[in-house]
């Protein structure tokens, strides 16, 4: 029984060698001493000290007898005439009661002094009890995104005089039967003096079939956990460790959330059912590869994906209708395209109905998606029972485009996002204004108010959206057609970046979503393998060691270049603390060696990734040495840019004074004269710009630069000189047509600033920048409204 165990001494222990050779022992003990007409309680007294507990004694001498029975039965049998010998199975049945009758004393007994000790703890309080999976608790946003939380903020906190306490058993990937019993517990040692409601948000984790009646397993669970704690909280303890034992379907769960119900009603709380959302337009079935092959479901739906791509969604409808009829395994999922297609087309009811009848299938690729049939059986108990409901369902329909549930409510398959959140916590906050008569003092206007009430930082939402992704990433594992699947997930790493430029986890998210679509890694055995040894699964930041990073470096040069991935590896061994030489020492080479597209490319990425320290690491490593990097003073220029964007101005100070300490051509002279521009040190930037006007003389760009420059200082008549000239030397020269415009506009000269423009816009009919052709015609058409 839990909390009895063998009071095994250490010596003893040694003295056998090993635990299962000492219970072997003591079986051998106790079936000799059942022989010489001793029972194996005495065995068990030989061993141990008179100081053992009687408890443990007891225990110790049914164990040694269940094991007797087990090892040795034959002993078992009486000796002709020796009625005193041995124990009789009536005796070891009298046994198992009598033990099983004191741990049930013990466990009442442990309840009923929680209930003692807990009892007026909390009193003066509203509480929010919360009973459901992981929607209740705010997945994948956390706590502060959890509907009760959103709930307490929008009643500050109190109902009239009285302070809100949450009090959560919601637990994810739980079942309605754990968390009834979870409830019953905490229930126990609830003071009925506080009022209080119970959330229910229940429905994602049962999606079984109907039983009706229930099976036998089910009835002797109910008939055993009904009249006995102890027996109901093994069996809660077995459940959440064994899933395999787990009982999940229509028949019961629905009795659980009757249980729930109930209990509620006995403890003086108001229960407040909701209906359970899904996300329906934008989730593909499920098309594992045990049913279809991959180059089938390829052969058979990137046509039509392509007649999507151009919109030609007509003709996409005839070719999924045509090859369902000759591909009965892929039915389902022509189903879902066949949905999309009438969507795009404004067949709403029918895009709703094929979407509705997908869900509603109850295959296992459909995310445990509530059915239609959960949500009906809710709506039903809260009339059956005259409690409040908070309809989500229908909620979320009348906030979708075309009242067609997806992405713009929901973070993946099921779970809201925060927009969707807030619906279902305002949904919840009615009914408790109803209900008790409380006004709603301050209710979650939209999304931004919601971010900005719950200080849910930038990175909060990153951290969100990369669990978003992976969950995504990992469901399309054994999909024979994984690609919007994994679409999904890229959009969502996209974002987490967006949010959080410096993650890490957001860009290897991108590639391994890249990795996928170039390899077999999803579906072949031994791909999924990996991918489950790395846990690179769910999840939400990639925890990734240097070898780590070596092993995904390795596997993504059998599928693409693994260059760029490498390069984005040294990044984040060097972002993190840890020692990049591993890496360095297999792949710097290459680095070194590689063209400078990639290089650049290096740098830029690692400016997002770890901001300019990075980029500058990188340069320090790529130029050392006595010959130098064949594009040094790129490498040099490319940092200090960076450098400078990101307003890390000393750094940029010390790569231009390296730059300068080469053999520079005059583009990069250029360039480093921009740099000072940029910092504002405007002497260095004419020194420089001087020296490239007498190099060059009839080069206009140098010219534009100048007077740039000039302008900034406060030269404006040496400014429109250089501007001027720069026309003269290149006609079709258009920044200095765009600067000198700009110039006669600021100066109140329109006349001359309308004939400049004119100009520019005859003399490049057709010019390499259209931007700043762009640019000039809008100055133009701007003046000319004046």
């Amino acid at each position: 029984m839990p909390g009895m165990v063998f009071p095994l001494k250490a010596r003893k222990v040694a003295d056998v060698g090993s635990m299962s050779a000492y219970y072997s022992r003591l079986a051998a003990i106790a079936t000799d001493r059942a022989r010489g007409g001793r029972t194996p309680r005495d065995a068990w007294s030989a061993l141990y000290s008179r100081r053992v507990p009687a408890l443990k004694s007891i225990s110790c001498g049914f164990r040694g007898a269940c094991l007797r029975v087990i090892l040795d039965r034959k002993h078992m049998k009486r000796k002709e005439g020796d009625v005193g010998s041995g124990f009789s199975r009536l005796r070891i049945l009298a046994v198992y009661a009598v033990l099983f009758s004191v741990a049930e004393a013990l466990d009442r007994g442990y309840w009923a002094c929680r209930r003692l000790l807990e009892r007026g703890a909390k009193t003066g309080v509203f509480e929010i009890y919360v009973v459901g999976e992981s929607t209740a608790v705010g997945e994948p946003y956390g706590e502060k995104l959890a509907p009760a939380s959103l709930v307490a903020q929008q009643f500050e906190d109190h109902i009239g005089s009285r302070g809100i306490r949450i009090i959560t058993v919601a637990a994810r990937g739980h079942s309605i039967y754990p968390q009834s019993v979870a409830l019953e517990r905490q229930l126990s040692s609830r003071d009925g003096r506080n009022p209080g409601v119970t959330l229910v948000y229940s429905g994602h984790n049962d999606t079984g079939g109907r039983h009706d009646p229930p099976p036998a397993y089910e009835r002797f669970r109910r008939a055993a956990t009904a009249r006995s704690t102890l027996l109901r909280d093994l069996w809660y303890l077995v459940e959440n460790y064994f899933p395999l034992l787990r009982l999940r379907s229509m028949e019961s769960w629905d009795y659980h959330l009757r249980r729930v119900v109930e209990m509620s009603f006995r403890k003086g709380l108001t229960p407040i059912l909701a209906t359970v959302v899904s996300n329906t337009a934008d989730i593909d079935p499920g098309l594992s590869i045990d049913n279809v092959k991959q180059d089938e479901a390829r052969s058979v739906l990137e046509h039509g994906m392509l007649l999507e791509t151009q919109k030609r969604y007509g003709e996409a409808l005839r070719h999924y209708e045509a090859e369902s009829a000759s591909h009965p395994a892929l039915r389902r999922y022509l189903k879902y395209r066949i949905a999309r297609c009438h969507q795009a087309l404004a067949h709403y009811d029918l895009a709703r109905r094929f979407y509705r009848e997908l869900v509603d299938s109850g295959d296992a690729g459909n995310f445990g998606r509530a059915s239609g049939e959960q949500n009906e059986m809710i709506r039903a108990l809260a009339g059956e029972y005259g409690v409040p409901l908070a309809d989500a369902e229908r909620i979320f329909e009348a906030h979708s485009p075309h009242a067609l549930p997806g992405n713009t409510l929901f973070s993946d398959g099921h779970h809201p996002n925060i927009e969707g959140y807030r619906l279902l916590a305002a949904a919840y906050a009615q009914e408790i204004s109803t209900t008790f008569g409380e006004p709603i003092r301050r209710p979650l206007t939209d999304e931004a108010d919601c971010i900005r009430r719950t200080s849910l930082s930038r990175r909060d939402q990153a951290k969100a959206l990369l669990a978003s992704g992976r969950w995504l990433f990992s469901v399309a594992a054994r999909h024979a057609y994984p690609r919007q699947r994994l679409e999904m997930a890229r959009e969502l790493f996209q974002r987490a970046q967006r949010l959080d430029p410096d993650d890490f986890s957001a860009w290897m998210g991108m590639q391994m979503v890249a990795l996928a679509e170039r390899s077999r890694i999803l579906s072949d055995q031994e791909g999924l393998d990996w991918l489950g040894r790395h846990d690179l699964f769910y999840g939400r930041d990639y925890s990734l060691s240097c070898d780590l990073l070596s092993d995904i470096v390795k596997k993504y040069d059998q599928a693409t270049d693994g260059v760029d991935l490498h390069r984005r590896c040294l990044a984040e061994a060097g972002r993190n603390g840890s020692t990049p030489r591993p890496l360095l020492d297999d792949r710097l080479s290459a680095i070194m060696g590689g063209d400078k597209d990639h290089v650049h490319a290096l740098l830029d990425r690692y400016r997002r990734l770890g901001k300019s320290q990075m980029s500058a690491w990188l340069v320090a490593r790529l130029t050392s040495g006595s010959s130098g990097h064949e594009h040094e003073s790129e490498l040099l220029l490319n940092s200090a840019e960076a450098t400078l964007q990101d307003g890390e101005l000393e750094l940029t100070v010390e790569l231009i004074k390296r730059t300068l300490s080469l053999d520079l051509e005059p583009e990069d002279l250029g360039r480093v004269a921009l740099l000072y521009q940029g910092l504002k040190d405007y002497p260095k930037a004419l020194g420089i710009l001087d020296r490239l006007v007498r190099r060059q003389p009839r080069c206009a760009r140098w010219r534009s630069d100048r007077g740039v420059v000039r302008f900034l200082s406060g030269r404006k008549n040496d400014a429109a000189e250089d501007w001027i000239k720069a026309i003269d030397l290149d006609p079709r020269f258009e920044q200095a047509y765009q600067s000198l415009g700009m110039f006669y506009a600021m100066s109140g000269r329109r006349q001359e600033a309308l004939e400049v423009y004119n100009k520019a816009l005859k003399q490049a009919p057709a010019p390499i920048d259209g931007t700043t052709r762009h640019r000039i015609q809008e100055a133009r058409d701007g003046l000319l409204i004046r």
